[in-house]
C-alpha cells in the first residue's frame, strides 16, 4: 500500500514539473495561446519547448540507468562518477583533446572525453577486482582519491603546457576559465524561447 501511495506522488510530481518546463520560456507562449490555435505558440512548444522537456525526461532516466549499472558493476551503493574518478577522467580527456587536437572539430573531442571517461572507470574497476577487502565505505574512498590523482595530472598538465586557470575554493570545487560550453557554445536561440 505504501509503494503505491509514493508511486502516485512520484508520477504526480513528475507530471506537474513536466507542465511546469513546458509552461517555462523566455518567449510570452501560454498553453492556452496553444489551445487557441496560435501558429508562434505552437512553433515554440514543438521547435522548443516539448523537445526540451523529452530531452530532460530521457536523460535523467539514462543517467538514473547508468548509475544503477556503475552501482552494480562496483558492487557498491555510494559508487557514482564523482566517487569513481569518472567526471576527473573525463576532464583529463577534455584537456589532452584541447591541447593534441586543438583544431579538429567537436566531434572528436567529445570522442577523447568518452574515451577517456570509459578507460578511467574501467582502470577503477580493476583497482577493484584486486582490492581484497571491500568495505561499504573503502570504495567510495579508493574511487575519491583516484579521482584527486588524476585531477593532479590534470593540474599539472595545464601548467606544463601554460594554459591559464583560475582556482575556485568552494569545499572542493575547482574551476577553470575553460568549460565544456567554451568546446560546445550554447549558440541555439530557438531552445530559448
Amino acid at each position: 500500500m505504501m509503494m503505491t501511495y509514493k508511486h502516485i506522488l512520484a508520477t504526480g510530481l513528475l507530471l506537474g514539473l513536466a507542465v511546469t518546463s513546458l509552461v517555462t520560456g523566455v518567449s510570452d507562449a501560454t498553453l492556452a495561446d496553444l489551445l487557441q490555435g496560435d501558429s508562434q505558440a505552437y512553433a515554440i512548444y514543438t521547435v522548443s519547448r516539448i523537445p526540451r522537456l523529452l530531452a530532460i525526461i530521457l536523460a535523467g532516466a539514462g543517467l538514473s540507468v547508468a548509475g544503477l549499472i556503475m552501482q552494480q558493476i562496483v558492487q557498491n551503493r555510494f559508487a557514482a562518477p564523482s566517487t569513481t574518478g569518472t567526471i576527473d577522467c573525463a576532464l583529463l580527456g577534455y584537456v589532452l583533446g584541447l591541447i593534441a587536437f586543438a583544431d579538429a572539430s567537436r566531434w572528436v573531442h567529445l570522442g577523447v572525453i568518452f574515451s577517456f571517461s570509459i578507460l578511467g572507470t574501467l582502470l577503477f574497476v580493476s583497482f577493484l577486482r584486486r582490492l581484497q577487502f571491500k568495505n561499504a565505505v573503502l570504495v567510495p574512498l579508493i574511487g575519491i582519491m583516484y579521482g584527486n590523482v588524476v585531477f593532479a595530472l590534470v593540474a599539472w598538465t595545464l601548467q606544463v603546457f601554460d594554459r591559464e586557470f583560475v582556482r575556485c575554493t568552494s569545499l572542493q570545487t575547482w574551476c577553470y576559465s575553460f568549460s565544456i560550453t567554451s568546446m560546445f557554445p550554447l549558440n541555439f536561440p530557438v531552445f530559448l524561447k
